[in-house]
């Protein structure tokens, strides 16, 4: 049917115009009220950022509710920064989450209004090392510390979980990260991806990266380089566990060369927010998240075991009154 346009009366151009507002304004309320929310995770190429851009991105996807964009932080930084209202959201580690919850260093402060969303699987931290450098000695960070030679080491951006291991395990042979420089030592402060750079090239002996195993950084690295993963001292383990950390055990030919069970420390992945965030967003956010695994599995292979009968335990802080809503329905008996 062929129309016409033809000039209208003006009192038919206001009546037109009031019905088109009508009908569109539902719709402009609905935007207006979707939250625009703030997600802090890892360094690039890192498990918190792959875990967070996936939970970002199904969420925002397919929820009425808001959008929620990733922004980068690090593990040891980002429970301070959601609990100050620097952002609305954010990935770390079981450790740091109940740290800062109970005002213990490095945080100087409580923050008592920390809420718990979603945990994961347990983190690994990595002890890369060439091959030529651990077949001249260097086997562990025991070797490290007693290095005559200066060794040049990776110790990933400050302010990530990387950061605050390495610095917790130099402090625990009593010494600082001055300390090693004094020696000669080179510490490289860089993200995931440029560190593992470096590392390929032959700028750096080797590097200490607590992330989700196999890391695709780790694995690149390991197929560029004659690599070995380093094992972690027993004493030291022990230590590390004084200190939140849990045993965590890295499975033969995750990456290339390395034939052997890798023993070290890690830290449960998890989603913080705070008691202010809306119930039925977090509601939402869990819903949304344990249907969509199958998706999620492709960013990410942790996503293969989330389970909500377990999910809900490991983020070291009190659950949010909106989570204990859908783990509840979930048939939990939350403790």
């Amino acid at each position: 049917m062929l129309f016409t346009l033809k000039r209208v009366p003006r009192h038919f151009t206001i009546l037109i115009f009031s019905v088109i507002v009508c009908m569109t304004f539902p719709a402009a309320l609905a935007t207006a009220a979707s939250k625009q929310m703030n997600m802090a995770v890892g360094t690039l190429g890192g498990t918190m950022a792959r875990l967070g851009a996936g939970v970002a991105e199904i969420f925002s996807r397919e929820s009425k509710l808001g959008q929620i964009t990733v922004v980068p932080g690090g593990g040891a930084a980002n429970p301070e920064r959601v609990a100050t209202g620097g952002t609305e959201l954010g990935v770390t580690y079981s450790n740091f989450a109940q740290l800062a919850y109970r005002g213990k260093k490095p945080f100087k402060e409580e923050f008592k209004n920390l809420r718990g969303i979603i945990a994961f699987e347990l983190s690994f931290y990595h002890q890369f090392v060439g091959l030529e450098i651990y077949e001249g000695g260097i086997r562990t960070w025991d070797d490290v510390i007693a290095s005559k030679k200066p060794l040049r080491i990776g110790v990933i951006n400050r302010g990530t979980s990387s950061d605050f291991i390495n610095r917790t395990i130099v402090g625990l042979y009593g010494l600082s990260y001055d300390d090693l420089t004094k020696r000669g030592f080179t510490l490289t402060m860089t993200g995931t991806g440029a560190t593992a750079q470096a590392y390929q090239n032959g700028q750096i002996d080797m590097w200490f990266n607590n992330t989700g195993p196999p890391n695709s950084s780790g694995v690149q690295a390991s197929i560029a380089r004659p690599t070995l993963l380093m094992n972690m001292p027993e004493q030291l383990v022990q230590k590390m566990m004084d200190e939140g950390f849990s045993r965590s055990y890295l499975n033969p030919n995750t990456y290339k060369g390395q034939t052997e069970r890798v023993s070290s420390i890690g830290a449960t992945y998890c989603i913080l927010t705070t008691d202010k965030m809306d119930p039925q967003i977090v509601y939402d956010l869990l819903s949304i998240v344990h249907s969509n695994i199958k998706f999620l599995s492709g960013v990410h292979k942790s996503f293969k075991k989330l389970d909500p009968k377990t999910s809900w335990e490991g983020t070291g802080v009190p659950l949010h009154e909106g989570a204990k809503k859908y783990y509840s329905e979930q048939g939990v008996s939350l403790k």
